[in-house]
């Protein structure tokens, strides 16, 4: 995905995303994933991105919510709020 300005990944209200090989560049925010939704990626490569991912409850009829990366080349903010879960390289934020 490429030059998609705002979110490259936006999964929401109850979604499961899985995906294997991820590439995100000239986005504001690679993957962002909130209200009781679960995203699971392989390997996420991205470039020029402000924040990385970010995990959170917008909605107060939803929880917050899950985010998997196994492996992660990004240089950019990790954003998530006390209902969610972000966990990077095995190792939960």
């Amino acid at each position: 995905l490429n030059n998609c300005a705002d979110k490259g990944l936006s999964v929401g209200e109850m979604s499961e995303f899985l995906a294997f090989n991820v590439s995100i560049t000239n986005s504001s925010i690679a993957i962002s994933s909130k209200d009781s939704s679960l995203t699971k990626i392989n390997k996420l490569q991205t470039e020029n991105i402000k924040t990385c991912v970010e995990a959170f409850n917008k909605k107060q009829e939803f929880n917050g919510s899950i985010v998997s990366v196994l492996k992660m080349s990004c240089f950019g903010d990790i954003m998530y709020d006390k209902n969610s879960i972000i966990k990077i390289n095995g190792q939960k934020q």
